[in-house]
């Protein structure tokens, strides 16, 4: 029953300011007589009355909807113009053609946020699980390893430098590489100076003489590489190999062959069948042999 009365909603939309100059009148099934009109767009008329004027349009047109019929009666007034030219409701169109488009819109939005949402969740799993493979090799590596900042602050270890230095994690994080320095080193002086060489070069390597916490001191040597990131900043990698047996080995090697250069006695080293084949200086000085034998 409310369908058919739409139309008038319609005609105003098409006619605009002429709609007063026609009228609509809704007859139930095909009785056009004052029982069967249901609706009258002009109320100020008489059904009976006739209307002045015997060339004026009238048109009836039968509409049917879920088996139920009515008639719909258009009839011209006094002030409409036949030759005007009727534009279709544009701006409805517009309007209604945008609406039907929102969905689209939403669901293509939707579609596309969801879309990166996975994406950054993908980008972001892939990240973590990096993260935890160099975090793995990291602790379980069988060098020691440390990461410093520019000014030779360390911001993490690794569990052989602990052991290496006697230091629980939470305690070496965060000192300062100078303050391990041992105080009777020869190379502690020139470190802060072959620091500043690695944040210009952005490689070093070097021979540094460690106190560990639980007393005495160890040598190794520092392989270090600077590293930028692309958030700001820099980190320097570095492996710290412990050489303090063979350093040792190597000082008492030198401190035999200063000995041995240096003795006043008469010292010579033979081979296998007994013959001289090093005679010091001072054995070589004696007159009865000759270093030549």
């Amino acid at each position: 029953m409310y369908i058919p009365y739409r139309m008038n909603d319609l005609l105003g939309a098409i006619l605009g300011k002429q709609l007063s100059a026609l009228r609509l009148e809704i007859f139930d099934a095909d009785r056009l007589d004052g029982d069967g009109l249901l609706y009258d767009s002009n109320d100020t008329l008489d059904f009976q009355q006739p209307i002045a004027g015997g060339d004026r349009i009238s048109s009836n047109r039968r509409l049917e909807l879920g088996g139920r019929h009515w008639t719909l009666r258009f009839t011209e007034l006094d002030g409409f113009r036949r030759t005007n030219k009727l534009e279709p409701p544009w701006p409805e169109f517009l309007a209604a053609a945008f609406i039907s488009f929102l969905p689209v819109f939403f669901s293509a939005a939707y579609i596309k946020a969801r879309r990166s949402s996975l994406i950054a969740a993908h980008l972001t799993e892939s990240l973590k699980q990096s993260e935890r493979r160099f975090r793995s090799l990291f602790e379980n590596s069988p060098v020691a390893y440390a990461a410093l900042d520019r000014s030779g602050c360390l911001l993490d270890v690794n569990p052989q430098l602990c052991a290496l230095l006697d230091y629980p994690h939470d305690e070496l994080v965060g000192k300062n590489l100078f303050d391990l320095l041992a105080e009777d080193a020869d190379n502690a002086p020139d470190f802060g100076l072959k620091l500043q060489m690695l944040n210009h070069y952005g490689v070093l390597e070097c021979e540094l003489a460690l106190r560990r916490r639980s007393g005495g001191t160890i040598t190794v040597i520092l392989d270090g590489r600077l590293q930028s990131r692309k958030t700001g900043g820099a980190v320097i990698h570095c492996i710290l190999t412990n050489i303090t047996e063979r350093k040792r080995a190597e000082d008492k090697l030198q401190l035999a062959a200063r000995v041995f250069a240096e003795a006043h006695e008469g010292i010579t080293i033979t081979d296998a069948t007994g013959l001289s084949s090093t005679p010091i200086r001072p054995f070589a000085r004696l007159p009865v042999i000759r270093a030549t034998r």
